[in-house]
């Protein structure tokens, strides 16, 4: 050490990642990506929040996951499926010719 106190900032980490945050949600602002997030929350809701217990009961699963689609109204699972495939169909395909 050179004799100087080592400087501690707190709120500095934060504001990086929030910039951080802001670069990788919104620059650029893709749609595919806030469905994947809001795919993800309702995935993770369906579990009921988490925990550290871990038990593991199919049928129960099976019976949640159920009654969240029932939940849905038909017009719009069908849009949303109907959109998810559309895009994933817009993604780039690889084959042996373009990647050569």
């Amino acid at each position: 050490m050179n004799g100087t106190k080592p400087k501690i900032e707190i709120f500095k980490p934060f504001g990086e990642a929030f910039e951080l945050m802001k670069k990788v949600l919104f620059k650029p602002f893709e749609f595919k990506k806030w469905l994947v997030i809001g795919f993800a929350a309702w995935l993770a809701n369906l579990g009921g929040g988490g925990g550290f217990n871990y038990r593991y009961n199919r049928r129960e699963d099976v019976q949640k996951l159920n009654e969240a689609i029932s939940q849905i109204p038909h017009p719009i699972l069908v849009i949303g499926v109907c959109i998810v495939y559309r895009l994933h169909r817009q993604e780039p395909r690889r084959n042996c010719r373009t990647m050569a």
